[in-house]
């Protein structure tokens, strides 16, 4: 499977991805490098992300690779770069949920969602923008300049799982999480012309999460693809 000349290798579907992953067309280390390099080079103009982690991303992405050529059964989302919204906790990566009030708080700990998308491979390269405790339809908050639709910057790319959506449409990530009260996934899905999926109540766990909100709110998948 050949990829085309230009083509950034983080814009590739996540499927995509993990087959040639398989079969060692590419290395793990480059896909996450490539996918660190293109948010280094045009998230200045999107603030998609609130922080990322490049040193940590590259050393999994070693390890990651390690794995690979030692054989054996191999998890199904091995090596592909993951973004998370920040509402809901990195181990060692900040956790501000949007709002000044916990604009130096770090992690301590994944969430379940987190920790189970890392156990199966994912790895995650950096956090994403949300309005303050995700309480709006669009992503903008005190801590930094607004979220910009990749399609046109003059427009919102709705919210609260804005920055998850920008960082899928400009192809800076295969995978990213968001998170849904009323439309926190579907709206910006739509507005950036993607999928999302707001699944049924708690299938999926949200804890540790952050605020009064979370009894009603679930996380779930966004993607270019399905």
């Amino acid at each position: 499977m050949t990829v085309p000349a230009g083509t950034r290798l983080a814009a590739l579907p996540a499927h995509r991805l993990r087959e040639m992953i398989g079969k060692r067309e590419i290395s793990i280390p480059e896909l996450v490098a490539d996918s660190l390099a293109a948010i280094d080079a045009l998230d200045g103009a999107l603030n998609a992300f609130i922080a990322t982690c490049p040193e940590r991303a590259l050393a999994e992405a070693g390890a990651a690779q390690a794995r690979l050529r030692a054989g054996g059964p191999l998890p199904p989302l091995l090596g592909l770069p993951l973004a998370v919204k920040d509402a809901e906790p990195v181990a060692g990566l900040p956790f501000a949920c949007g709002s000044r009030v916990y604009s130096g708080r770090i992690a301590t700990e994944d969430s379940v969602h987190v920790a189970r998308l890392r156990a199966a491979g994912a790895i995650v390269v950096g956090k994403t923008n949300t309005p303050e405790f995700t309480l709006l339809g669009e992503t903008r908050n005190g801590l930094g300049p607004d979220t910009r639709n990749p399609w046109n910057p003059e427009r919102t790319p709705g919210g609260s799982s804005g920055g998850s959506a920008v960082a899928l449409a400009a192809g800076f990530v295969p995978l990213a999480t968001g998170s849904d009260t009323a439309g926190s996934i579907t709206v910006p899905a739509a507005f950036c012309g993607l999928t999302g999926l707001k699944p049924s109540h708690r299938r999926i766990p949200l804890w540790p999460g952050q605020g009064d909100w979370r009894p009603f709110s679930d996380v779930g998948p966004m993607a270019r693809n399905m």
